[in-house]
């Protein structure tokens, strides 16, 4: 008898586990659209492993790993363009 009772924890625990994972994704996805990377970077690797009750998909985990990617490539340039402005500064201030 406490073998059932212990069985019937366990799935009631899945259940919960698995709602929880799939509000995480719907969270994840919800931030990718609005344009994080991290949260495109987590989607990407939601479907190429198929994680979270998901289904692997790798057309949609190629999707997101490029705009995951194309995010990043902005920051890295405005982190280059700050740079430069930065040492632009420096050089006016002290010379070469």
């Amino acid at each position: 008898m406490s073998g059932r009772s212990e069985k019937k924890i366990e799935t009631t625990q899945c259940s919960v586990d698995d709602q929880k994972d799939n509000h995480i994704v719907n969270r994840a996805y919800e931030a990718a659209l609005m344009g994080n990377p991290e949260a495109q970077l987590k989607l990407a690797e939601v479907y190429s492993e198929g994680l979270n009750g998901m289904k692997q998909d790798m057309e949609k985990a190629r999707y997101w790993l490029t705009q995951a990617a194309a995010a990043y490539g902005e920051r890295v340039k405005e982190a280059a363009d700050g740079y430069e402005r930065l040492r632009a500064v420096v050089e006016l201030a002290f010379g070469k």
